[in-house]
């Protein structure tokens, strides 16, 4: 083999390999790009649901406000859980989000459930509700959350800004497995004035 057939063969060789590295590079001339649009498809279109209620009389000496709890037949994954408080003091407040693997016990009042999409299933997560008294909290796992929320007034009742809590985003969503486990919003034993809101947003699954 004389000297330019050795070239042509490297220069082919070369043109091969460069190839094949451009075709793993997700939307060039490859199928990857296709591939992880139907991956977050997967994932973002799975059937969604959330629970939300305004103008919540703030208990004294409140521990958990609003609770989720999970399924006895899918997973529930929660996402997103959403504070407000309608405020006729200013304060800055410790609200926390805990999961808890045993059910919480007393009065409460159910939140209605509203699924994103009419061609959903029925939604199968135990109870969401709102504790009317600070209810017997059942065996907490550990506080997911903990932040200080500054919650302003004026001369009249003025809102804060909603305080969102993301779950999921980058990283794994809050896994409800069972109806004794559950996800609250808790007040870590203080007295909010005026009134509060609360939203969960989550998905259901086998997955």
């Amino acid at each position: 083999m004389n000297l330019r057939t050795k070239l042509l063969c490297g220069l082919a060789a070369l043109l091969t390999a460069a190839l094949a590295a451009q075709a793993q590079v997700p939307g060039v001339n490859s199928t990857l790009q296709t591939v992880f649009t139907l991956a977050y498809d997967n994932s973002t279109m799975k059937p969604t649901y959330s629970a939300s209620r305004t103008g919540i009389t703030a208990v004294a000496s409140q521990t958990d406000m609003c609770t989720l709890t999970g399924s006895a037949t899918r997973r529930v994954k929660v996402r997103r859980v959403i504070f407000t408080n309608v405020s006729v003091a200013t304060v800055t407040e410790p609200i926390a989000i805990v999961k808890r693997s045993s059910a919480n016990t007393g009065a409460g009042t159910t939140l209605a459930v509203v699924s994103y999409d009419s061609a959903n299933a029925a939604t199968t997560v135990g109870l969401s509700e709102v504790w009317t008294a600070a209810p017997t909290v059942g065996t907490l796992v550990g506080v997911l959350a903990d932040i200080n929320i500054s919650f302003p007034s004026g001369n009249a009742a003025t809102i804060s800004a909603p305080y969102t809590f993301e779950f999921g985003s980058l990283g794994q969503p809050i896994v409800l497995r069972g109806v004794a486990q559950s996800v609250s919003i808790n007040l870590s034993g203080i007295t909010l004035t005026g009134t509060v809101g609360c939203t969960f947003e989550w998905t259901e699954d086998n997955d």
